[in-house]
C-alpha cells in the first residue's frame, strides 16, 4: 500500500502511516519528542482499537544508563494516582520481571503512607507470596523494623470470623511457628 510520511526539519520526529487501511502512526524520536497541553485534555493517547491486534499500544525501551520511563505528578493538592492501571481480561494488571539483581518491585515512602498496600474486595487474597524453588532457603515473607512497633501484625476485624488471625502450617519436620529472642544466646 501507499505510505505517507512527515519528517520535521530536524531529525526529531517522523510520523508515518503504512497504509490507509492500517490507520497506524509510528513515532520515531532520535533526539527528543515532547508533548504537553495547557488545556484540559491528555497530552498523549496511545490506543489499539482492533480486537484482533495482539500488539502493545505502547512499548518503551532503552539501552542507556537511565530508566525506560519516569512518571511524576507535581500537583501538590491532587489526590489522583500518578499511574493508574486497569484490565478487563484475565491477565495481571501489572506484570514485573527482572533479570538482574534488583527487586521486581520496590516501594518507598518518606511521608507517612504505606510503601506497599493491597486491597481485595473480591474472593482473592490481599497479598500472596510464593517461592517456587525447592532449594531456596529464603523466607517467602520477611518483615523487619527498627522502630518501636511490631514487625508484623495480623488482625481479623470481622466479629463473625470463624478463623484465627494467623495460621501457620508446615509439611516439613520443623514446627509451624518458632519464636526466638535475638538478645538471648541459644548455643
Amino acid at each position: 500500500g501507499a505510505t505517507s510520511e512527515f519528517t520535521s526539519p530536524d531529525p526529531t520526529m517522523t510520523l508515518a502511516s503504512p497504509s490507509a487501511e492500517d490507520e497506524a502512526i509510528a513515532v520515531w524520536a532520535w533526539n527528543t519528542l515532547s508533548n504537553w497541553t495547557s488545556g484540559t485534555g491528555p497530552a498523549g493517547v496511545f490506543e489499539v482499537n482492533n480486537p484482533q491486534n495482539g500488539s502493545r499500544a505502547l512499548t518503551v525501551s532503552t539501552d542507556g544508563a537511565g530508566g525506560a520511563a519516569y512518571f511524576v505528578a507535581t500537583h501538590t493538592e491532587s489526590s489522583a494516582n500518578t499511574l493508574a492501571v486497569e484490565t478487563y481480561g484475565d491477565g495481571d494488571a501489572v506484570f514485573v520481571n527482572t533479570f538482574g539483581s534488583g527487586n521486581a518491585i520496590f516501594g518507598h515512602t518518606g511521608f507517612g503512607g504505606d510503601a506497599i498496600s493491597g486491597l481485595a474486595e473480591g474472593g482473592g487474597n490481599a497479598g500472596f507470596f510464593k517461592i517456587a524453588n525447592s532449594a531456596s532457603n529464603s523466607a517467602a515473607v520477611e518483615a523487619t523494623t527498627n522502630g518501636r512497633g511490631p514487625a508484623g501484625k495480623f488482625a481479623n476485624t470481622n466479629v463473625n470470623a470463624t478463623s484465627a488471625s494467623l495460621v501457620a502450617e508446615s509439611t516439613g519436620v520443623q514446627a509451624g511457628v518458632e519464636g526466638r529472642n535475638a538478645n538471648r544466646n541459644y548455643g
